[in-house]
């Protein structure tokens, strides 16, 4: 069953100023007229020292300041209010296509729901009695319309189906591509790099991490020697003796001893904190430096490795490696590849056991042409145990390449070299 969409709350009109138009134009020209004449005639009255009178215009001419002032507060609402009305409209517009959606997806839910009740009963468009049941029960008494609305259902399930369709290849698309990319990103990672890679990431990071450690470790043996701030208490309270007297002086001299002490006081806890603190860091840069050099010495043991890149044509002959089965995924129509790999010959270098390892390249045809290619590389990234490692580590192998393919089509594949070595065991 469909959910219907859920109501959106219809936009409020945003309520108009109490003052506009006329009384703006009213009030502006009071508004001048009193500031204009009251000043005037203040000045005059004042100037001729009839000082009652010219306070009587001074005051008119604030009251024409005040309509002037109130004029810029309703102008200012005034546009607040045309923002809101434009904002309204906007909203009034967005609402409306809301409803159509609404009422459409309200009328599709229903035709599909119906729909879905007759698959369920087994009831089709030829199946009258069904149809009509199934109406009835659904507060429908007309079978023409019980019909339409069975035909409105079945259309919308099937464009309801189709966008799911498309939705998932997309998808499946995209997570299929990322794995091929992944797959050709692995082909540029060989020799010896594929197995220290991850650990010289490793160890640079715990050594940069070493380092804070003993930095803080630094910090906090200074901290943990730091003496606390102190004052002469014989100096102030001489001072205080010379200004107001030997009670004052030895009032100030016992206060500077008191406050000493309690200086001390907190020094002492912040130095045993700072000197714990140091113990913490040092701790954990011995911990920290001691699995940077377990890095070290994985990343040293590979290193010292005989490595041979030479003649890959020739290292592609010391195994059986071939294309076992193909198949085109059904949304995508990429291609799955499954290889069946025998490297069991003996791998030499310098009287060494080696193995052998690397990636292919699979390049598929069609009447002969390459149409397209992907890559297989043997496990083994980051892995320093040489046993599983390689070629001889595995029996089967899968990669995928991109499309599109056809699954009623004949295709071939070539298996060539990419980067192929052998290293010592």
């Amino acid at each position: 069953m469909l959910k219907e969409l859920k109501v959106m709350d219809e936009p409020k009109k945003p309520e108009k100023p109490v003052s506009e138009g006329d009384s703006i134009i009213a009030r502006t020209i009071f508004g001048i007229a009193f500031l204009i004449v009251g000043s005037i005639m203040g000045i005059a009255f004042f100037a001729q020292g009839r000082a009652a009178m010219s306070w009587l215009f001074i005051v008119l001419a604030c009251m024409g300041y005040v309509l002037l002032d109130g004029n810029a507060d309703v102008r200012k609402k005034n546009n607040e209010y045309r923002i809101k009305c434009r904002q309204y409209d906007m909203d009034l517009e967005k609402y409306n296509e809301q409803m159509k959606e609404y009422e459409q997806n309200k009328k599709d839910v229903r035709a599909y729901n119906f729909y879905a009740m007759c698959v369920n009963k087994g009831v089709d468009s030829d199946d009258q009695k069904g149809i009509n049941l199934l109406a009835y029960n659904n507060g429908i008494r007309d079978y023409q319309q019980a019909l339409e609305l069975y035909k409105q259902g079945k259309e919308y399930a099937r464009q309801y189906i189709e966008k799911e369709k498309a939705e998932k290849k997309v998808k499946a698309h995209d997570n299929e591509k990322k794995k091929y990319n992944e797959i050709v990103a692995e082909t540029r990672i060989y020799g010896k790099e594929k197995y220290i890679g991850a650990l010289r990431k490793k160890l640079e990071a715990t050594e940069n991490l070493a380092n804070l450690y003993g930095q803080a470790t630094n910090l906090n043996i200074s901290r943990s020697t730091q003496k606390a701030q102190t004052s002469d208490w014989a100096l102030l309270g001489g001072l205080a003796n010379g200004i107001a007297g030997s009670a004052a002086g030895m009032a100030t001299a016992m206060d500077v001893q008191r406050k000493n002490a309690e200086a001390e006081a907190k020094a002492a806890v912040a130095r045993q904190a700072a000197s714990n603190d140091a113990a913490y860091f040092n701790q954990a840069a011995y911990n920290t430096n001691v699995e940077a050099a377990g890095y070290r010495v994985k990343i040293e043991e590979i290193n010292k490795k005989i490595i041979d890149f030479s003649d890959e044509e020739e290292k592609l002959k010391m195994m059986d490696i071939e294309i076992s089965e193909w198949k085109v995924l059904d949304l995508t129509h990429n291609m799955k590849i499954v290889l069946s790999i025998k490297c069991d010959k003996k791998v030499d270098l310098l009287n060494t056991k080696g193995v052998l390892d690397g990636s292919v390249k699979i390049l598929i045809k069609k009447d002969g042409k390459i149409i397209s290619d992907t890559y297989y590389s043997a496990p083994g990234f980051n892995e320093t145990n040489m046993s599983k490692v390689g070629f001889g580590s595995i029996t089967t192998g899968e990669t995928l390449a991109i499309g599109p393919f056809e699954d009623n089509e004949n295709y071939e594949f070539e298996i060539k070299p990419h980067k192929l070595w052998c290293i010592e065991r």
